[in-house]
């Protein structure tokens, strides 16, 4: 269970031969989920930025949302960050 747990359901991931194979696979999955899929549902939002986005948010899970914080440390607006946030929301990954 504690093996799900961490490396998720996919079996690529989760039967990966070592822990630095799985993680492998995750990155490469959000890379191409954020630089290939993403772009295609909505505005082109640089993938990098995403992906920090992305980061910071779920190092924020058990806290308020604070898009004038997290627009500060990505140099963008407040409305941008909500907007990018929306966007995370309607593709299920947030």
């Amino acid at each position: 269970l504690e093996s799900l747990w961490l490396r998720g359901g996919f079996p690529d991931s989760f039967l990966a031969h070592s822990e630095a194979d799985s993680f492998a696979y995750r990155r490469n999955f959000i890379r191409t989920y954020l630089e290939r899929d993403v772009p295609q549902f909505g505005p082109r939002i640089p993938a990098q930025t995403l992906e920090r986005l992305w980061t910071m948010l779920a190092h924020n899970q058990a806290g308020l949302l604070n898009a004038s914080r997290l627009a500060a440390n990505l140099s963008v607006s407040a409305p941008t960050i909500s907007s990018y946030v929306d966007l995370l929301v309607d593709l299920l990954l947030i």
